[in-house]
């Protein structure tokens, strides 16, 4: 759609209205609702309007999934005319399963809210729709097609996902019971074939067994506080899954730092939808490292470079101080790094630090300088011109429609 057609957008509104029965509206760039298509539902505890959680760094045309500190689902999609933000079409809210009694306690308790507005709160929650990750990143990919007349993978949309802030601070105690019986785990089968599927480097079967699964409200981490037990939960996987691509022949140490960090981040979050992106995320990264190990029968002074460099993206690294580490003369090993990977050395550092730079200007707010200093370019001029040649875009180019490279 390359200009702005009310009659259009009012009429993907409707259709996506009367498919799903979510609620949707389309408000103008000053948060003005134009129209909209709902049933009566609304939270009788957060009055905040969903139009106020526009913000003005959203990226447009790309859906965007924000969950709020009520778990419900909002899929919020911008549209401009001119390069010029003119209107947010908003469909939600949603919810990823059933709210039991059980999870409205351990949110009650995190919000520290009246416990007395339970019931209505429970209410509210019955009367919206039922979307789980999968279906709610359908519905995305849907609007975003009708709108724009463009097809977008759904890890376009799993990148771009932010979530509402400051809308209520998280208040979280020490949990006096890390972990208890729950009513329902996940079938052991089940939950083995996903080692499997990692450790075999089977990113198609990971993905169809995860559309089949709803792991939303299985087993029980905690038995006060619903983020305690998601990121229990999800701690809980990243073990699982880091051991399965150890057996899938993954380097240990490159599984243990990517471990360490993702269960840092997981520790660091305090949004529910952020930790399960985190743990998705995770599943298929380590698929991805998996099947970059099986395709090459590298030696181990090159494994242990490679997991070097992994470890150390962030300091500047030589071939003289990568020689040092696995007692090679500097040129041999150049010679044979090359002659296994097909890359010279200098230029697989480059590359992966280049690869590093593009989750950077996707996944957080850091500034173009800052990301050329912290990968140790020498400046950001240069930074530049390699990375347009490594993507084929200028960093800012690539933060505003990021195509990550395998």
């Amino acid at each position: 759609m390359n200009r702005l057609d009310y009659s259009q957008i009012k009429f993907v509104a409707k259709l996506i209205y009367d498919s799903y029965k979510i609620p949707v509206i389309f408000c103008d760039q000053d948060k003005n609702i134009i129209f909209e298509h709902h049933v009566d539902v609304k939270n009788p505890i957060n009055k905040t309007m969903f139009p106020s959680l526009i913000h003005g760094n959203d990226e447009v045309r790309v859906p965007l999934i924000k969950v709020t500190n009520f778990l419900e689902n909002l899929i919020f999609l911008h549209v401009e005319e001119f390069g010029q933000r003119t209107g947010t079409l908003i469909i939600g809210p949603s919810l990823s399963t059933d709210m039991t009694k059980d999870t409205l306690s351990r949110l009650f308790h995190d919000l520290q809210l009246p416990k007395n507005n339970q019931e209505k709160l429970l209410q509210y929650y019955k009367k919206l729709v039922q979307l789980n990750r999968t279906e709610l990143f359908q519905v995305a990919q849907l609007a975003h097609y009708l709108l724009f007349q463009e097809e977008l993978d759904e890890m376009v949309i799993s990148k771009q996902a932010k979530l509402v802030e400051n809308m209520e601070v998280f208040v979280e105690q020490q949990v006096q019971s890390r972990r208890s019986n729950a009513s329902l785990h996940m079938d052991i089968h089940k939950e083995r074939y996903i080692w499997q599927c990692i450790k075999e480097g089977d990113k198609e079967g990971l993905t169809r067994h995860l559309q089949e699964l709803n792991l939303d409200g299985v087993g029980l981490l905690s038995t006060k506080s619903h983020i305690r037990h998601t990121k229990n939960s999800a701690i809980v996987s990243i073990a699982l899954a880091t051991r399965a691509a150890i057996d899938g022949g993954l380097y240990p140490e490159i599984a243990f730092t990517m471990s360490d960090l993702y269960i840092q981040h997981i520790e660091d979050s305090h949004d529910v939808g952020q930790i399960n992106l985190y743990s998705y995320e995770y599943l298929f990264e380590l698929i991805e490292r998996v099947n970059a190990n099986k395709s090459s029968n590298q030696s181990k002074p090159i494994r242990v470079c490679k997991n070097y460099i992994f470890n150390h993206i962030y300091d500047s690294i030589s071939i003289d101080e990568l020689a040092k580490i696995v007692h090679l003369n500097p040129v041999y090993l150049s010679q044979l790094f090359k002659k296994e990977t097909g890359l010279s050395l200098g230029r697989y550092i480059q590359r992966e630090k280049l690869f590093e730079a593009q989750k950077l200007l996707v996944q957080t707010d850091t500034s173009i300088a800052e990301i050329s200093s912290l990968l140790q370019f020498s400046d950001q001029s240069h930074f530049a011109s390699a990375f347009k040649k490594y993507t084929g875009l200028t960093p800012r180019e690539y933060r505003k429609n990021p195509k990550y490279n395998t």
